[in-house]
């Protein structure tokens, strides 16, 4: 008997992945062609009885494995968007849920965030309270939904919610023994951080990523955030600054980045071959306010 309830687990879950990966699948293909409507030329929300088997089947085990699943199918609807896939509808609501899954409304650490993320936030967590053995592969899949919740979070403005949830991953990776997952987390954060302009506080979270795994975003938070804050004041400071971002070329996570990181390497090097020159050096600049800056900085030094 328990044999036979393990296998309807075990293929339940099976199930729903393949459902959820189906789903993100369907959203990502561009709605043009063949694919005009959205739902492969099909008529849209044919699969949503499917999906919706899938959900209520899955919900009814108590196992970490199914709890983890779920988790994951309600993050991917909130992720991607209700109205991202039309094959299969508008996606199935919580059993126990009352109200729009697109209202804000206030998670476990008292920021507001859309009602879909908080409820696969809590069925996740729910998964790490049940008793038994925990893979590995569970703590992984839950630290990524947290990470693809911060990143929407942040791209709708709710910058304390992406916050929290950089932290709890963080506190996951740490928990499990995952320094370098610890640091990704910590370096995202303060990332983040230092767009909102939160200087102090991106310098802080960045250092603990270095102290950790030597993070190259977080080298790269800290060596822009220590430059952009006039805390590099002395030849050492800067040479040091410099070499942590000719360090991470190549290895940092957009072009975007990476060529910011290009540029401002490029100035410090040559900013500094400049001090050392006699005020010839100044004709190198190409723009006139540069190349004033240099000229009056000769004759005053």
């Amino acid at each position: 008997m328990e044999s036979t309830l393990l296998k309807r687990s075990s293929t339940r879950v099976c199930f729903l992945r393949l459902v959820t990966a189906a789903r993100h699948l369907s959203a990502s293909m561009s709605q043009e062609d063949g694919n005009a409507n959205g739902a492969l030329g099909c008529k849209a929300g044919l699969l949503e009885s499917l999906e919706l088997r899938a959900v209520r089947d899955t919900e009814a085990e108590e196992t970490p494995g199914a709890l983890t699943q779920l988790g994951a199918f309600w993050s991917e609807l909130a992720v991607a968007g209700r109205s991202a896939a039309p094959l299969f509808g508008h996606g199935p609501l919580p059993a126990a849920a009352s109200g729009t899954s697109s209202v804000l409304m206030r998670d476990s650490w008292g920021t507001m965030a859309p009602a879909d993320i908080v409820h696969a936030e809590e069925v996740l967590a729910k998964s790490h309270t049940l008793p038994g053995f925990k893979r590995p592969a569970l703590q992984a899949a839950y630290a990524h939904r947290l990470e693809e919740h911060a990143k929407f979070l942040e791209s709708i403005g709710q910058y304390d919610a992406a916050e929290q949830r950089y932290r709890a991953m963080a506190k996951l990776a740490e928990d499990s023994g995952h320094a370098a997952s610890s640091a990704h987390a910590l370096s995202q954060l303060s990332l983040s951080l230092k767009a909102r302009g939160s200087q102090e506080e991106a310098l802080v979270v960045a250092k603990q990523a270095v102290d950790l795994t030597m993070d190259p975003l977080a080298q790269f938070v800290l060596a822009t955030v220590r430059l952009s804050s006039g805390l590099l004041t002395t030849d050492a400071s800067v040479k040091a600054a410099a070499g942590q971002l000719k360090a991470v070329a190549g290895d940092l996570p957009t072009e975007d980045l990476e060529m910011q990181r290009r540029q401002m390497h490029t100035n410090m090097v040559k900013w500094d071959w400049i001090s050392k020159g006699d005020m010839s050096k100044c004709t190198v600049l190409r723009d006139a306010a540069s190349f004033m800056i240099c000229t009056i900085c000769k004759l005053m030094f």
